[in-house]
């Protein structure tokens, strides 16, 4: 928790939003000091809301990785996808739909693809996050999602006990060994691609990475007027970037 908190204050909003308090804390003796503080705040805010800011930094964070044709991917034993693609549903439950999708939903397509492919006989969803009004974690709404994809029952394996990215690496290393396997095609965004590679590798298994869900614009596609207009769209995926970035580092 206290690192979660580390983490969101160091992120642009919540950077400006420490500024802001100490712009109003300052305001009652030293109003220089507020204004500076005040300014600071939205400059920085402003700052990473632009499109063209958030994407030279997602790609700092991205360019390790390529997207990857299937047929450069050689096959191993099991195919790893990380949970944080799904969340509480709302009024899903109602139309059947057991948990919320986010953009990271594409880690699970990929999987499915993957596999589809025949790059591995396996896929183990990680992911102990629990989903309260859906009475799942995240390995469970996963596996369902994967069996929507067309990816045998059979074939999916659950690891539902990991909170973290270094708890997936943890929990699912211990559970492949007991069945002989050390190598992983591993999938996750491809700004988390990173982070996951260092803590599944720091297990001791080997691993081949397979990025999906890329934020990254391709060069030549990314300026135009639109580039240079906030966005909370762009904020959002600054965000994120700082978190991956702190994320590695503490890791």
């Amino acid at each position: 928790m206290i690192l979660k908190l580390i983490t969101f204050a160091i992120t642009p909003l919540g950077t400006s939003l420490c500024l802001l308090l100490l712009a109003l804390a300052c305001g009652f003796w030293r109003r220089r000091l507020s204004f500076a503080c005040g300014l600071l705040a939205l400059c920085w805010l402003l700052l990473w809301s632009l499109p063209v800011v958030s994407q030279g930094l997602i790609s700092t964070v991205e360019r390790q990785f390529v997207p990857l044709a299937l047929d450069k991917l050689i096959p191993k034993p099991v195919i790893v996808v990380l949970g944080g693609a799904l969340s509480a549903p709302g009024f899903a439950p109602a139309i059947g739909q057991p948990c919320n999708m986010s953009a990271a939903t594409d880690r699970v397509w990929y999987g499915a693809e993957l596999f589809k492919a025949g790059k591995a006989p396996l896929i183990l969803a990680s992911g102990g996050n629990f989903i309260p009004r859906a009475g799942l974690t995240e390995a469970d709404c996963m596996k369902l999602l994967l069996e929507d994809f067309g990816i045998p029952p059979s074939a999916v394996l659950i690891e539902n006990q990991s909170r973290n990215t270094r708890e997936n690496a943890e929990y699912t290393s211990r559970m492949l060994r007991r069945v002989g396997i050390e190598e992983v095609l591993l999938v996750t965004s491809a700004s988390h691609m990173a982070r996951a590679v260092k803590a599944f590798e720091g297990q001791g298994l080997k691993v081949v990475a397979a990025p999906t869900d890329f934020n990254t614009v391709p060069a030549g596609n990314g300026f135009d007027a639109f580039s240079i207009i906030p966005s909370a769209a762009a904020l959002d995926m600054s965000g994120a970037a700082f978190k991956e970035l702190v994320g590695q580092w503490v890791l």
